[in-house]
């Protein structure tokens, strides 16, 4: 629904110092494109988070490798997953 104050509430979260001091990472990511009426493939978001995170990865089209890569540098973080722009439901 556009028009609800998503948008503030979520530059809100990922600016506030207060909040920044609660989470060790805010990640956020725009889960579809410029006027895509779809969300970006699971693919395309694991990879979206990967370059946030910054982790040294080589390029691969193993799902599960992306996965535990992110989730063994996300473990024992506290972290806050900021969604935009989404189109359809996620299955994560």
């Amino acid at each position: 629904m556009a028009g609800r104050g998503k948008m503030a509430i979520m530059l809100n979260l990922n600016n506030h110092k207060e909040v920044g001091k609660m989470f060790d990472i805010v990640v956020w990511v725009k889960v579809s494109t410029e006027g895509s009426k779809e969300n970006l493939s699971t693919e395309q978001l694991q990879w979206t988070i990967v370059r946030r995170l910054k982790l040294d990865m080589e390029i691969t089209s193993d799902t599960y490798e992306v996965v535990k890569r992110i989730a063994e540098d996300l473990k024992d973080k506290r972290y806050l997953l900021l969604l935009d722009d989404v189109k359809q439901d996620l299955n994560l």
